[in-house]
């Protein structure tokens, strides 16, 4: 049973290399946000007055700790950003 699961594992790998991870994780993006009825993605709709709702970490590169860490106090006034972040 696990070697199974290891190889759809590698097949999914696999998949997401030949077609790039960012379009696969667009794809799920999309899904997500169609399931959810729609999203707002961080850091927002700049003019909308709209707080993001939602957090997709595919193109925050090297900064993915101080965006996400961005985010989660948006919501969470209580958290320590500069300690996530770190």
């Amino acid at each position: 049973m696990m070697e199974k699961c290891a190889s759809e594992v590698s097949g999914l790998q696999e998949i997401m290399s030949l077609f790039g991870g960012t379009v696969v994780e667009s794809v799920i993006e999309i899904h997500y946000c169609d399931e959810k009825g729609g999203c707002i993605p961080f850091p927002g709709i700049p003019g909308s007055g709209l707080p993001p709702t939602d957090y997709f970490d595919v193109r925050q590169g090297f900064h993915i700790c101080t965006t996400l860490a961005a985010f989660l106090r948006l919501h969470n006034p209580a958290v320590d950003e500069a300690l996530i972040a770190t």
